[in-house]
């Protein structure tokens, strides 16, 4: 398994929602350990900060923190707790705020029902978010924390240095490269490369959609 799907997911859980979620049973415990910061104020103003810092991380252009590198082979300077525990909590609790409380949860419900006693990994959890909601907001948040195998700003140099009219071929099963990377298909239509796409959805709706309509004038 991955380590965030198992240590970000469930510190997510504990944290950020058991934790966050205020119960009277939980005011009664906090009481008999004479603490005086679980309150139902406090609890309140905790969400809240959450969530404006979620949408500050959505709303602007933020640094991209992977979680899924292989933690016997990280990146020089890649703390793996930090990227399993920490990074691996911040992805879906942005995510969220991103599909908003009742898909998130739907999906995340999927997910355990889907993949109880199994060995998920991080495509298989996209491919249920994706399910809920693949908009170009979900996925500008996978992309700030998800690493594919060729990075986003190598593929817009690639992009960059083709010729017009050549033919680039996508193999996306769900069309969600669309969603993830419409600035190189921007580059690609700006071109007149040639698309042949294999995906099981309707594509030109999808580039429709989500590509800049000055691409597609012709």
């Amino acid at each position: 398994m991955e380590p965030w799907l198992d240590k970000g997911l469930t510190n997510l859980l504990e944290n950020g929602v058991y934790d966050l979620t205020y119960t009277k049973s939980k005011s009664y415990g906090a009481k008999l350990m004479h603490s005086k910061f679980y309150t139902r104020k406090n609890v309140k103003r905790a969400n809240k900060i959450l969530k404006e810092n979620a949408n500050q991380f959505i709303n602007k252009n933020q640094k991209a923190n992977y979680i899924n590198y292989p933690v016997n082979n990280p990146p020089k300077g890649v703390d793996t707790e930090d990227m399993a525990y920490k990074l691996g909590m911040d992805f879906p609790a942005v995510l969220k705020v991103a599909m908003g409380e009742n898909k998130f949860f739907d999906a995340l419900h999927d997910y355990y029902q889907t993949y109880y006693l199994k060995q998920a990994t991080t495509q298989d959890f996209l491919n249920i978010i994706s399910k809920y909601d693949n908009s170009k907001k979900v996925n500008n948040v996978i992309n700030k924390y998800i690493s594919v195998a060729i990075s986003n700003e190598e593929q817009l140099e690639s992009a960059h240095a083709l010729k017009e009219g050549s033919t680039v071929i996508i193999l996306s099963v769900e069309g969600g490269y669309f969603y993830r990377h419409n600035e190189v298909i921007q580059i690609l239509l700006e071109k007149k490369v040639k698309l042949v796409v294999l995906t099981m959805n309707e594509h030109q709706k999808m580039i429709n959609e989500f590509i800049d309509p000055k691409y597609l004038s012709e």
